[in-house]
């Protein structure tokens, strides 16, 4: 496989929870070569991240109910649910919904 990883610039919004593309945010232990392996893994191609980069503005504007219905569906599954919800997020989400 070879550069279909999808890179870009972070976009600023804020979701509670979310780091991505902020200096706080941990940086993965996978190397780009390994990525590049597990995307040969499943199939993931270039075209995939071209059409991802097409319809972004979808997935932008979409973004905080995604995250919120996956986070709903860990928090169903009480094998996820305790590593989920040590990180904090029901305290972050009741704290935004309170405001």
């Amino acid at each position: 496989m070879s550069k279909s990883t999808l890179v870009h610039e972070a976009n600023t919004v804020s979701i509670p929870g979310y780091d991505y593309g902020r200096p706080e945010a941990a940086h993965s232990p996978v190397s780009f070569e390994e990525l590049r392996q597990l995307e040969a893994t499943v199939g993931w191609s270039e075209e995939d991240a071209k059409v991802l980069q097409r319809h972004g503005q979808i997935f932008e504007d979409h973004a905080e109910h995604m995250v919120d219905t996956w986070r709903a569906v860990i928090g169903a599954q009480p094998h996820l649910a305790k590593w989920f919800l040590r990180t904090g997020w029901q305290t972050r989400r009741r704290v935004q919904s309170e405001n």
